[in-house]
């Protein structure tokens, strides 16, 4: 696929975010690290992540995931049914519409008549389905696991890329920021180093403000739109 279209088609899902947070309105960051007991996040809009129907979505899978990678998942209906009640609704927002337009002119995902279906399970099978992890010890995690909640391994995390995600821990006192990387972080994205739980971040970086819509459908487009590039 020309990289052409790939720009596009990410700008588009960018104009696209009405549901973001907007810096200074919605959030405030502070990547001083300077300050005794000082937040990354001062001030988040509490009450538009509990109002916005995405987002509450959204929070509610964050506890639904064992970190440490050695504990095996405990898959129930309940955790199966807050996933794609996540996924019905992104899919009533105009980023994931636009992202399903361009995956299907791109014959790169079935496009129903009339409904969303095949697309859904498409979403749910790259993000939620568990496959095996490598270290080959018969435990399981999820895309979205990795990527939106994050996971442990020894002194280490691994994934745990998601702005909300990094709030919530920060908010219950289990991340501590420990600095940016100045020539990486900026008022769209940032590069930083934390602990979660006493584990150790390092280069992990992270949209600011975007919607966990935006993030699904950014990620999705550029996994299979790749995919095909290579194939």
């Amino acid at each position: 696929m020309p990289k052409e279209y790939l720009s596009d088609v990410c700008s588009k899902l960018w104009q696209l975010d009405t549901n973001r947070f907007e810096k200074g309105r919605d959030y405030e960051i502070d990547l001083d690290t300077g300050k005794v007991d000082a937040k990354l996040f001062p001030y988040v809009n509490a009450d538009k992540l509990t109002r916005s129907p995405t987002y509450k979505a959204f929070m509610q899978l964050l506890n639904n995931y064992e970190s440490v990678t050695s504990v095996r998942e405990q898959e129930t209906a309940l955790k199966t049914n807050q996933n794609r009640a996540f996924l019905d609704q992104c899919l009533k927002t105009k980023v994931m519409k636009e992202a399903l337009r361009f995956l299907s002119s791109r014959k790169l995902v079935p496009l129903d008549e009339g409904n969303k279906k095949a697309f859904k399970e498409t979403l749910y099978n790259l993000w939620f389905e568990p496959y095996p992890r490598p270290s080959g010890d018969g435990t399981h995690r999820s895309a979205f696991e990795h990527v939106f909640v994050g996971e442990t391994m020894n002194r280490l995390v691994l994934g745990f890329h998601n702005w909300v995600q990094l709030y919530e821990e920060e908010r219950l006192g289990n991340v501590v920021y420990q600095g940016c990387k100045a020539h990486a972080c900026g008022d769209q994205i940032i590069t930083i180093d934390f602990s979660w739980n006493g584990k150790r971040k390092t280069f992990g970086s992270f949209f600011l403000g975007t919607s966990p819509e935006f993030e699904l459908a950014i990620y999705t487009v550029c996994f299979l739109a790749g995919r095909e590039e290579v194939t």
